[in-house]
């Protein structure tokens, strides 16, 4: 459940537009396995959380019994509903800013969607990162996947941790559904085990069905990372 007190903090941090991302992101992360059932299926109770949460808003005048019309609070949980990866993403990154120490923030500084130009030139190379975390000047670079693991993935965080961390970046793949068992888009336990050998082989930590965990578990995991 959203508190206005954690939306206060929250929103006070970056722009005061910014106060229904966290508000979308908490809501939908809750629910992010609701999605798997179908493309076209749509889960009641979760339908009536983000009508009564505001950030699903029914046009009435134009809505009949067959048909609802809707329109999304704003862009940020437009993309949520629409791109699977993105509330993983978000989350991420909102566990990152809140991660403490001590009472003390563990990140200097966090990104989110972050395009790395490897040649400065039109037409380049480039690399888009899900999260960078920095502590004083170890970075720590993250992807997020909400569905299927690519080993490319992998490749590229490695290559960016190379070429940039200077054998001191860190990173790692938060994932959710990819390496559960239980998860109807589950890979097969030897592809599974095929792609965590090589995670481990590149030295990238990996953070699995974290659409299991609390969101203070989530922070400890993040927090152990960064540190």
């Amino acid at each position: 459940m959203i508190l206005l007190s954690e939306l206060d903090t929250c929103s006070a941090r970056l722009a005061p537009s910014s106060m229904f991302f966290f508000m979308a992101v908490r809501y939908l992360l809750s629910f992010l396995s609701s999605f798997s059932r179908g493309r076209n299926s749509v889960d009641r109770d979760l339908w009536d959380k983000f009508v009564d949460a505001g950030l699903v808003i029914i046009d009435e005048k134009l809505s009949r019994d067959d048909l609802i019309v809707f329109r999304y609070k704003n862009k940020i949980v437009d993309e949520c509903l629409n791109k699977s990866g993105s509330t993983l993403e978000y989350y991420t990154y909102l566990c990152g800013l809140e991660s403490e120490e001590d009472g003390k923030t563990l990140c200097d500084d966090a990104q989110l969607s972050v395009v790395i130009d490897w040649d400065t030139e039109d037409g380049g190379t480039t690399n888009e990162i899900d999260c960078i975390f920095m502590r004083g000047l170890v970075p720590v670079f993250v992807s997020c996947k909400n569905g299927d693991v690519k080993s490319d993935e992998l490749y590229k965080l490695d290559a960016v941790s190379d070429k940039f961390g200077a054998g001191y970046a860190r990173s790692a793949l938060v994932s959710t559904v990819y390496f559960d068992p239980e998860a109807r888009s589950y890979d097969g336990d030897r592809a599974v085990k095929t792609l965590s050998e090589r995670a481990d082989d590149m030295h990238i930590r990996l953070l699995s069905k974290m659409h299991t965990v609390s969101e203070n578990e989530f922070k400890k995991y993040i927090s152990k990372l960064v540190k």
